[in-house]
């Protein structure tokens, strides 16, 4: 109350006061007021990612935030032959991680997926992003994402949570937790959040 009380007065001397309070001695959570009134928490500053990586993201309709803009980035990949009720539990899961986060989906190109699952995919992958982008717990889709996530592509797209099924899945949605190699970066970065979905 005191601070209040001297940050009233000189807010009457200088317009231009600022306050800053911080949750923890981390420094991570904050808030700003300017003059009494809060402020909404500033955007990261995160550089663009390379042009041809960022050619390969659509936006779904209605958004207008890339996800290398958005404050939290919540990413899930595979196939997306079909929205089985498993695929759309896992993009609801995306959605429920944190309020107001960018669900990312990656898709597999169709090489891709000859690749890994020994077959071509049903439909082409224009088919496949279109689909993924209709679901309303989408922000976006990455064309052609990488079997195997890397360091540099979750920083370049500003990912903070990678989400995966649970070990049994594989059959269902061609790729789980358990899958060779797939999300050791994620792993390694403490960022992959495993979704059972059995």
């Amino acid at each position: 109350e005191v601070c209040q009380s001297w940050l009233s007065k000189l807010r009457d001397q200088n317009s231009a006061i600022t306050v800053l309070a911080f949750k923890t001695s981390d420094c991570e959570r904050f808030v700003v007021r300017v003059n009494g009134s809060l402020q909404q928490r500033p955007p990261p500053q995160r550089a663009a990612p390379p042009p041809a990586l960022a050619a390969r993201v659509t936006l779904a309709e209605g958004v207008a935030e890339r996800p290398w803009e958005s404050r939290h980035v919540v990413y899930v990949d595979g196939g997306f032959e079909e929205l089985s009720e498993p695929a759309i539990r896992l993009l609801r899961a995306a959605a429920g991680v944190e309020a107001g986060a960018h669900v990312l989906v990656g898709v597999h190109s169709d090489e891709t997926l000859r690749q890994h699952l020994g077959r071509p995919p049903k439909e082409g992958i224009n088919a496949r992003v279109n689909r993924v982008l209709e679901d309303r717990h989408v922000s976006s889709a990455l064309a052609d994402a990488p079997w195997s996530l890397s360091r540099e592509l979750i920083s370049s797209l500003g990912i903070h949570k990678v989400l995966v099924s649970g070990k049994g899945s594989a059959s269902k949605l061609g790729k789980d937790e358990s899958t060779a190699g797939a999300y050791a970066a994620a792993r390694e970065m403490g960022i992959l959040q495993v979704v059972p979905l059995a």
